[in-house]
């Protein structure tokens, strides 16, 4: 199962990717503390965030869930942008009607 991480990843660590998703090809898109690793199926997309290029990320795979972590979720973050980015999301995800996945948004603890 291919997993999408993306939205609030900056406090994922390799630990709890690892026991929360055990044996799952894990890719995550946006800056974070995990680390690429391909014994462990876990891919990080650190430069398309920084050039904004979240599109070209589902053309590398196709996803079967699809995890947005919210700004929300750190205490008194602001979260400038929040909807736009879970627009530009959902914009990039109707154009992949032949592809089914599942859509997790967190946005509280």
């Amino acid at each position: 199962m291919n997993i999408l991480i993306l939205g609030n990843t900056a406090g994922l660590t390799n630990d709890f990717i690892l026991k929360t998703f055990p044996n799952q090809a894990v890719f995550i898109f946006g800056h974070t503390g995990v680390k690429n690793s391909r014994k462990n199926k876990i891919t990080v997309y650190t430069k398309h965030y920084e050039n904004n290029q979240l599109e070209d990320v589902f053309d590398f795979h196709d996803y079967d869930q699809i995890i947005y972590f919210s700004e929300y979720l750190n205490y008194g973050h602001e979260s400038s942008g929040e909807i736009e980015n879970l627009i530009r999301l959902l914009e990039c995800l109707k154009d992949r009607k032949k592809q089914t996945f599942t859509l997790h948004y967190r946005s509280c603890p």
